[in-house]
């Protein structure tokens, strides 16, 4: 890997770091090969008690209304969003991680999902609007396009 684009293990997390402010950390050919060397060191099987106890960065983020994990900062490149127990997600493309729970991710197009604490998954869009009553989830989705415009 390169000075460029860095790796490390931060817990259960695994970091990639793109440090080319010159070029607005465009991609060249050299970081796509960083890209795929540290894609193939990732962990795939699913995470722990422990390590997604770890995940939890503060008490009192369950239930209500869907909360950002991220600095507001981020909102025009991406979001992260732990969402309630109870309710639909609009349809657009998720990657899905479950910190609590057990029960099915149901689709608006009919598709359904057992799933666990501890099971990631990705949700596409043709999926449509989906739901996981009783599971606790944590979605990683795309900005707002709105906030995608806006931001520097």
């Amino acid at each position: 890997m390169s000075e460029e684009l860095r790796y490390e293990r931060i817990g259960a997390a695994s970091v990639l770091t793109i440090d080319r402010p010159e070029r607005r950390n465009a991609m060249n050919v050299d970081l796509l090969g960083g890209l795929y060397d540290a894609l193939d060191a990732l962990r795939l099987d699913p995470l722990d008690d422990d390590e997604l106890t770890a995940l939890v960065r503060a008490p009192g983020l369950t239930g209500g209304d869907p909360r950002s994990l991220l600095a507001g900062r981020a909102d025009g490149y991406f979001r992260a969003e732990l969402l309630p127990r109870e309710g639909e997600v609009g349809p657009g493309f998720a990657v899905v991680l479950v910190l609590d729970g057990s029960g099915e991710v149901r689709t608006e197009r009919g598709g359904s999902l057992a799933v666990e604490r501890g099971a990631a998954l990705v949700v596409p869009w043709s999926a449509g609007r989906w739901d996981a009553p009783g599971v606790e989830l944590v979605a990683c989705r795309p900005p707002l396009p709105a906030l995608a415009a806006a931001a520097p």
